[in-house]
């Protein structure tokens, strides 16, 4: 365990190289993924190929960049994170619902999927999905005070609230064939967090409850 550590010590080490490095993966992640543009999640790097397709646990990368801004002061970075936020809530079903679908694509491929049977455009799982989502809004809100971005975060809570937590625990997710998933620990742990900074950051006390709800469950 000791050398583990040490070698983990060794590699976060604050010089050029390290930053050098930093910096060129993020560029290439907007360069892949078109970050600064209608997002394509998957990439087959064999031939070259995006797929149109957005999974919307790239919401993580919104606080992702919204750190490598404050660490390099690059507009670009925040720029960034300001365009994955609106990637996402100009999906069509978060339109509809106020809640992040697993994918999001284009109105042909989204018909194409279901008449594959292929569902995850219509359906919510609150794990990664949703909650790397309001993490990165959360991020992006404290950094530019947007009230823009904290209606968002609002929208996805109170949709959470009514469809997805049943008996104060959060449901592992949502489709309009099957209902609401069971209530898990693994959605409602972070559920848990994301409320619990969110207060501290807007000390509104309807966050803390809704923590402590689900906390109870």
């Amino acid at each position: 365990m000791n050398n583990l550590t040490f070698n983990i010590g060794n590699i976060f080490k604050k010089d050029k190289l390290s930053l050098d490095i930093l910096i060129d993966t993020s560029n290439t992640a907007i360069e892949i993924f078109k970050f600064d543009k209608r997002i394509m999640s998957f990439y087959y790097s064999k031939l070259g190929i995006n797929l149109p397709i957005l999974d919307t646990r790239d919401g993580t990368f919104i606080e992702f960049y919204v750190d490598l801004y404050q660490l390099t002061k690059d507009r670009r970075y925040k720029d960034i994170s300001y365009n994955i936020y609106e990637n996402l809530v100009n999906s069509e079903y978060y339109k509809k619902n106020r809640l992040l679908s697993v994918f999001d694509t284009s109105f042909i491929l989204r018909n194409l999927f279901s008449l594959i049977g292929i569902k995850k455009h219509k359906t919510v799982l609150v794990c990664k999905n949703n909650t790397n989502s309001l993490f990165g809004m959360l991020s992006l809100y404290v950094l530019t005070k947007d009230r823009k971005i904290l209606k968002t975060i609002d929208e996805i809570i109170e949709s959470l609230n009514s469809k997805i937590i049943v008996n104060g625990g959060v449901g592992v997710g949502f489709s309009e064939e099957g209902g609401v998933g069971i209530s898990t620990l693994t959605s409602s742990f972070p559920m848990i967090d994301f409320l619990c900074d969110i207060y501290f950051e807007t000390k509104d006390i309807k966050y803390l409850e809704l923590a402590e709800k689900i906390a109870s469950f």
